[in-house]
């Protein structure tokens, strides 16, 4: 049985460097994170995997997110398409740099690479990267891309405020003065001066998939985000959407032989707590799943 959670009043938040909320394009969408929170019970043998869909016209696309690790460095194979390096949309946010940004689940199918020629070219495909912390300070980023060939950039450095979460194409990453040639096939790491979780999403059309993070140490000890949130035995899914065709699905696991409850606590990526659902009872070796709306 699916139950649904009804989540008012959570909103889409534009991201840019550094890190600076904007007006959202689309209200109707909700982009956030997931705290999961063990409240009776052993507090242990708990674990959480999201399935997020896209639904496009008469065509569905899946892809799954488990609960994610935190780690100061992560390191993902990217894959760029041909343009500038900018994003080009209906509703376009310019930071600084000359940066143009849009939030990643704002709407992929309608996002297009804008050749030097003022040309439009089809973004056929694009990595994605979600960066969420979890911790009461502001945290530095730091970020190198690596080509086919070996040879590094750095990227510009920017901060993340306390509890926010930011989800950007790679190519917003880059400042226009790099020497970064598109298309890119390689590698992009960022280190963190405090624990975070890294998330990498690849786009192809309407399509999308959950990419491999590598991490070096890695911690999976959740900060207590607030009161009775977070901290010994809490899950993060530091990536969830709902509305404008988007869904996620969450699914908490009890895989101990006794009953256990949780509480389910939904981020916007502003880091401004937008719903809380105390009391979600997990019965011994069974499974609670449900569907932010």
């Amino acid at each position: 049985m699916i139950k649904q959670f009804s989540v008012p009043g959570i909103c889409l938040l534009l991201a840019v460097l550094p890190l600076k909320a904007q007006t959202p394009s689309n209200p109707s969408i909700g982009v956030g994170y997931v705290v999961i929170t063990p409240t009776l019970g052993p507090g242990s043998g708990l674990t959480a995997l999201e399935t997020i869909a896209n639904q496009q016209d008469s065509t569905v696309a899946t892809t799954i997110l488990s609960s994610t690790p935190l780690s100061t460095n992560a390191t993902v194979i990217v894959n760029v398409g041909t343009g500038q390096n900018l994003v080009a949309t209906t509703a376009q946010v310019t930071g600084t740099g000359g940066i143009t940004l849009r939030s990643l689940f704002a709407n992929p199918t309608n996002a297009q690479l804008t050749s030097a020629g003022s040309s439009t070219v089809p973004l056929f495909s694009n990595t994605s990267i979600s960066i969420l912390n979890p911790n009461l300070t502001t945290v530095t980023i730091t970020g190198t891309v690596t080509d086919s060939q070996g040879t590094s950039t750095a990227l510009p450095s920017f901060t993340l405020g306390s509890l926010q979460q930011m989800s950007q194409f790679l190519n917003q990453f880059l400042d226009s003065a790099t020497s970064i040639t598109l298309p890119l096939n390689g590698a992009v790491t960022f280190s963190s001066n405090m624990p975070v979780a890294f998330t990498a999403f690849q786009f192809s059309g309407s399509s999308f998939a959950t990419l491999p993070v590598v991490s070096g140490q890695t911690t999976a000890s959740i900060p207590t985000l607030a009161p009775g949130i977070g901290g010994t035995g809490a899950l993060l899914l530091p990536q969830f959407v709902s509305g404008g065709g988007w869904a996620s699905q969450i699914s908490i696991a009890n895989l101990t032989n006794v009953q256990q409850t949780v509480q389910v606590d939904l981020f916007g990526s502003d880091g401004m707590l937008q719903a809380s659902f105390p009391g979600q009872q997990l019965s011994p070796n069974g499974v609670f799943t449900t569907v932010p709306q």
